[in-house]
């Protein structure tokens, strides 16, 4: 049923490759920087990256707009505010959250 497809929309291989969300809004420097973070780790570790401007949707406003830059792995929250590398290096791969680091507000 797959067949034909090309590799990067292979059911399999998106299966495997976790999608990573990043809650942003215009202006915000913090957020440059975690896209930036982001966009080494997806050299290592591929993922799909959604980005996400908090303000086009009152919902997403009320919800992460303290707290951007926000980074959801597969809809968790993972990090907030200062995005370290080796955090997300560590939830890409499997490895532990970094205590505290999904303190997100659920809503």
């Amino acid at each position: 049923p797959a067949a034909g497809l090309p590799p990067s929309r292979h059911p399999s291989i998106l299966a495997e490759m976790p999608t990573v969300q990043l809650m942003t809004r215009k202006g915000c420097c913090l957020c440059e920087q975690a896209k930036g973070v982001l966009l080494r780790l997806r050299q290592e570790h591929p993922f799909e990256l959604v980005e996400t401007d908090v303000d086009l949707d009152p919902e997403h406003r009320r919800r992460y707009g303290p707290q951007v830059p926000v980074v959801l792995v597969d809809g968790r929250p993972v990090a907030q505010l200062r995005v370290e590398e080796e955090q997300l290096r560590r939830c890409l791969t499997g490895g532990p959250a970094p205590q505290g680091a999904d303190g997100v507000e659920a809503g």
